[in-house]
């Protein structure tokens, strides 16, 4: 495959899972803070959890889902989005298969509310998105700009 096809294939991926990111935890950021540690409770997380997951969770795919848009710490951040991607699936799975309640109220958007496996089928996808979103069209991305830009007054 060109390299320049394969770069705007890794662009829309990037853009693709970076903004359902990035509005995901927009989204959690406006709800409040006592909404997300029940809904994490509902899912079956220990009680002591909750509440601090409750605060780190918004801003932590706000900032990853930018930093993917960008390309900014691109490595690192799909690495870091993998992980917890993961994470969430496990957590998704567990109380899909539970039948707890809570699980239709999907972490990954408050607002849209959807089944337990239509969620896990999200996570998935976003999952198999990272692949072309980390290693094509690494030209546009801001790690490339800055590198560029550090080499070329260093010479």
């Amino acid at each position: 495959m060109n390299k320049e096809i394969k770069g705007h294939i890794g662009f829309i991926a990037r853009l693709i899972a970076g903004l359902s990111l990035t509005t995901a935890g927009f989204q959690k950021t406006l709800a409040s803070h006592t909404f997300l540690a029940w809904q994490l409770q509902g899912l079956g997380l220990p009680d002591f959890s909750c509440s601090f997951l409750a605060y780190v969770i918004p801003y932590a795919e706000l900032n990853l889902g930018l930093m993917l848009i960008t390309g900014l710490f691109l490595p690192a951040a799909a690495s870091a989005l993998a992980i917890a991607l993961a994470i969430e699936e496990i957590i998704m799975l567990q109380a899909w298969l539970r039948m707890l309640p809570a699980a239709g109220l999907n972490i990954f958007g408050i607002y849209f509310a959807s089944s337990a496996a239509w969620a896990i089928f999200q996570n998935a996808l976003l999952i198999v998105l990272l692949y072309p979103a980390t290693f094509s069209g690494k030209r546009l991305t801001l790690d490339f700009l800055i590198e560029n830009n550090i080499s070329r007054r260093f010479k």
